[in-house]
């Protein structure tokens, strides 16, 4: 009888083993067969016009600033828009969207409220931003509650769209 318990309990443990962790999702950024391993890009640029930084890089600058603090210093930032959160409206003539190094969802950074082309607020017949194209913007960044590396709220505007400039 002693035998039959054990035996009872070691399937069940077994059993227990192969079933109970099922609904636990995967660890984060944990690759599978249908996702690519996503490596950051290279911090790169001199934060210039002729020379600016790439996401990498600003995230970097960004996140060494104190929590709230914003930086001295204006920068050039170069990437490609990966999600629009407010396109730009003549209502407050900015806009807020993320940038990346290749135009995907990893290692984004935060442009909020910058406004337009020239550093001026966008107005109609202005070009509208769409994903995937490749700006260049100018501004100051600040590391937002220590969790956000983002441009200053109306402290940044778009340096180039596409490769125009104003």
């Amino acid at each position: 009888m002693k035998k039959l318990f054990y035996s009872f309990i070691a399937l069940a443990t077994t059993a227990m083993t192969f079933t109970s962790c099922e609904d636990v999702p995967m660890p984060y950024n944990y690759p599978t067969d249908d996702e690519p391993v996503v490596i950051a890009a290279d911090p790169e640029g001199s934060g210039t016009a002729d020379d600016p930084y790439n996401v990498a890089a600003i995230n970097q600058i960004a996140e060494n600033l104190e929590v709230g603090a914003s930086s001295t210093e204006t920068y050039y930032i170069k990437g490609k828009i990966s999600q629009i959160k407010e396109e730009y409206s003549t209502e407050y003539g900015n806009g807020t969207f993320w940038i990346s190094d290749d135009g995907t969802t990893n290692n984004q950074f935060y442009i909020f409220r910058a406004k337009y082309l020239g550093n001026v607020s966008f107005k109609n017949g202005d070009t509208q931003i769409n994903v995937g194209d490749e700006v260049v913007i100018c501004g100051k960044v600040v590391n937002y509650k220590g969790n956000t590396p983002e441009t200053v709220q109306n402290g940044a505007f778009l340096y180039s769209l596409n490769g125009v400039e104003k």
